[in-house]
């Protein structure tokens, strides 16, 4: 291992394999996570509300997918207006329309009562993911607890 006798060094090269073997694992399952080591807090309220915007148009899940790949693996701020237009041009969506949106207040009513109906349901970390629209995963959490909560779903769901 990296630096193995360094005490400082040694967790950090321990969490840089880590964070290799995510990005490799990541990539098999055709993700990239590449921009992902340049770590950054972005607001992405801008965001959000192109998002909104890009649902009445039947387009948020493809520009969630890219604004993902902005973020992840372009090391992009997936809420600067310039990157907004950008990967909404890729899913066929108007790039003027994005980035006006991402300039002014439009659709910002509809992601604060967003925010609200998702802190109501006990949401307040991210990843936040609601199954079935029953069931709330707060926050980052081991795969085991993502596959035996989807199990756990589907033999609900199987039994009804």
């Amino acid at each position: 291992m990296l630096f193995a006798g360094c005490p400082v060094c040694s967790p950090v090269a321990q969490m840089l394999e880590a964070f290799g073997l995510k990005v490799h694992v990541a990539e098999e399952l055709g993700l990239n996570f590449r921009g992902a080591v340049e770590r950054r807090a972005n607001n992405t309220f801008a965001a959000h509300r192109v998002l909104a915007w890009a649902a009445t148009q039947n387009r948020e899940t493809p520009l969630q997918l890219a604004l993902f790949d902005a973020y992840f693996g372009e090391a992009k701020n997936p809420a600067h207006p310039q990157v907004l237009r950008e990967k909404a041009i890729e899913v066929g969506l108007y790039g003027d329309a994005a980035e006006a949106i991402a300039r002014s207040d439009q659709y910002a009513n509809d992601v604060r009562a967003a925010e609200q109906r998702f802190m109501e349901a006990g949401m307040n970390a991210v990843p936040g993911i609601i199954l079935d629209g029953r069931y709330l995963i707060s926050g980052a959490q081991p795969a085991e607890v993502l596959v035996d909560a989807l199990c756990q779903l589907a033999e609900e769901n199987a039994n009804r």
